[in-house]
């Protein structure tokens, strides 16, 4: 059970094109429209600049608005971030929370499996879930047991937000980002980038990698100081520091890969120790595992290692790079004469096989050559 950002936004935009934001925002969070409207305005301003103007200035523009939210996940969590930002000295500060904050407390929770546990233990809880699911203008009035409830998951939240701003300012110079990026810019961006920069380490470059490595870091830092709540953009910036671990380390440079290898740990410690994932952040939070899984390898510590690639198999079977690197810290132990279990290896270059035949890096010579490095282990 969760509940999406995009009723709240159309119910508010679609009612300010016939009378005004300032009409629209608090007939539905009279209590707590000053933050929303904080939360809400740099969103506007987004879907403002890709629209051509005020878009609540007829409802057409509005509806078109309203789409172009609901298709990008990034711009949702911009919503998110802020609101968070927004709430975060209201429930330092342990004031009584009106019903319309209770709302917005529960609309930024927006985690299925966080607000599914509260749900399963707090009726009202339950009870206000399926009411705003059905209606976001509906009341709630949450017992203080549940407020408790609710705002231990959302300071949890807004802690980790902290915490992924500051390090989002560390890798860009606290730098203001240029524009917006939606999620699947982003995406775009990180690929090409990260691509680069791996040709030009295999091609026996490190130093111009690092030249792409670094001003991705500051370009995606940038970003994640503007949506800190956004998975994917961790994730992104995780693997950016990590593959800048291997060129440091290519170039001689072993102070600037530990500390990249030590940035990369912080990023995708962020998500997996985020509140519990729901199902479409699943592959996000499994990515980050098996990014601690290549950190702990890279350090040398193959067990630690397996035991987080083993965690990413198990949260997305599918996930075939994780199989992978499984498989290679196994063998790299059965390779230094440590007691492996063969079932195990062949066990994961088979789900190697079975999920990444003709992804980039798993072509046929490649698993071949798994094979045979598998084939030479001496008969235990």
């Amino acid at each position: 059970m969760s509940i999406s950002f995009t009723p709240l936004v159309r119910k508010i935009l679609l009612e300010a094109a016939k009378g005004g934001i300032e009409v629209a925002g608090p007939a539905l969070v009279d209590g707590a429209w000053p933050i929303l409207n904080g939360a809400l305005k740099p969103v506007l301003d987004v879907l403002d600049a890709k629209l051509g103007g005020d878009v609540t200035r007829s409802p057409s523009l509005a509806q078109q608005a309203i789409d172009a939210f609901d298709q990008d996940p990034r711009l949702q969590e911009r919503l998110r971030s802020g609101l968070l930002e927004a709430m975060q000295p209201l429930l330092a500060g342990g004031q009584e929370l009106g019903e319309d904050v209770q709302k917005l407390l529960l609309i930024a929770a927006g985690n299925q499996r966080a607000l599914d546990q509260l749900v399963a233990r707090l009726d009202d809880v339950a009870s206000a879930v399926a009411a705003l699911d059905h209606k976001v203008d509906a009341g709630v009035n949450l017992s203080p047991q549940a407020i408790q409830a609710i705002t231990l998951v959302v300071q949890q939240q807004i802690a980790t937000a902290v915490d992924a701003r500051a390090l989002g300012h560390e890798a860009s110079g606290a730098a203001e980002p240029d524009g917006w990026a939606s999620e699947h810019d982003v995406d775009a961006e990180f690929a090409a980038l990260n691509g680069r920069a791996e040709d030009l380490l295999q091609g026996g470059d490190p130093r111009a990698a690092l030249r792409e490595l670094r001003a991705g870091q500051a370009r995606l830092g940038a970003l994640l100081g503007q949506t800190p709540t956004n998975l994917r953009l961790k994730v992104h910036l995780g693997y950016l520091f990590k593959t800048s671990a291997q060129a440091s380390s290519a170039a001689g440079d072993q102070a600037s890969a530990t500390r990249d290898l030590a940035r990369a740990e912080r990023a995708f410690l962020l998500v997996r120790d985020d509140v519990p994932p729901d199902q479409k952040t699943l592959d996000e939070v499994a990515s980050a595992i098996n990014g601690l899984g290549n950190v702990y390898a890279a350090r040398g510590d193959l067990p630690k290692a397996i035991e987080q690639y083993t965690l990413a198999t198990t949260l997305a079977p599918g996930y075939a790079y994780a199989w992978r690197h499984l498989f290679a810290a196994n063998l790299q132990l059965a390779q230094q004469g440590q007691e492996v279990d063969p079932t195990q290896l062949r066990h994961a270059l088979d789900q190697v096989r079975r999920y990444g035949l003709g992804l980039p890096a798993l072509d046929a010579d490649y698993l071949a050559g798994l094979q045979a490095a598998l084939d030479a282990l001496p008969s235990p």
